[in-house]
């Protein structure tokens, strides 16, 4: 005998599925790079003053876009700003991982991150 659950798991759409994985990618890339980031950091010999500057530079950038974010959501269609924010936060993933090793270029690609995140 099939248990209720199973088979109401197998009603779900597939669009459901895609998202849960895509969520899980988006939280795992901005997780992953705030656990790696100082250790890093601490590799290329920055102090650590800077390192926790770099890192609270994410979620600054973030709080300070998102006001910017809520009147387009009020004005604009909210799938296409979707597609925007989620890629400013795929170009900064992507951009830290191909960027010299300087710190001006994790800046950069952080800021995209905060500005994808405020999406």
């Amino acid at each position: 005998m099939k248990s209720k659950l199973l088979s109401s798991l197998k009603d779900l759409p597939n669009v459901f599925w895609l998202l849960c994985v895509a969520t899980s990618l988006f939280y795992t890339s901005s997780h992953i790079f705030t656990t790696m980031l100082p250790i890093h950091l601490d590799d290329l010999h920055v102090k650590s003053s800077e390192t926790g500057a770099l890192l609270a530079s994410f979620l600054v950038i973030s709080i300070l876009v998102r006001p910017l974010v809520g009147k387009l959501y009020d004005e604009w269609h909210p799938k296409k700003l979707f597609l925007i924010g989620l890629s400013f936060f795929a170009c900064g993933s992507i951009l830290m991982l191909f960027l010299p090793n300087t710190l001006w270029a994790l800046w950069f690609a952080r800021g995209l991150h905060g500005i994808g995140f405020s999406f």
